[in-house]
């Protein structure tokens, strides 16, 4: 009975201990990963690159629809957004899967732009990596192409 008695506070401690050391994941759900593309949506409405650029992370891949260069970091970014705002574009989503995982997360589909400007459509593929800064989710890679003939 004394070994009980002396064990359960090092017991405690120990899991403590584990629980102290597990990692924190931000939480977050499907409807606030949609509610991401909506807030970035929402920002190529703005006509602004730069409001764009902000929901990325200052490090994060874009692989664009209409661009074969890879935008590796702000400037790149602003710059082909620069040019993609022009025709003022307005996305939708087709089809979607959300991933979640620990301060990370996958949005992928397929999703239409409407070009407001030339009355252009353009159905693509796409996938969001969203990461978790602590503060705020940014997205980490973008990665969208059109979709082939057939």
């Amino acid at each position: 009975m004394k070994r009980a008695v002396l064990a359960l506070p090092l017991l405690a401690l120990f899991a403590t201990q584990v629980h102290a050391d597990a990692p924190m994941c931000a939480s977050t759900s499907e409807a606030e990963i949609l509610a991401l593309f909506n807030q970035w949506n929402d920002s190529l409405q703005s006509g602004d690159p730069r409001q764009v650029d902000a929901l990325y992370a200052p490090d994060a891949v874009l692989l664009p629809t209409v661009s074969a260069v890879p935008r590796l970091d702000s400037a790149a970014r602003i710059d082909y957004f620069e040019h993609f705002l022009n025709d003022q574009p307005k996305g939708r989503l087709d089809t979607r899967h959300v991933r979640i995982a620990c301060d990370s997360a996958l949005l992928s589909g397929l999703y239409t732009f409407d070009f407001a400007r030339t009355g252009a459509q353009v159905a693509a593929r796409y996938s969001f990596a969203y990461t978790w800064t602590g503060e705020r989710w940014l997205i980490s890679a973008h990665h969208s192409s059109a979709l082939p003939a057939s």
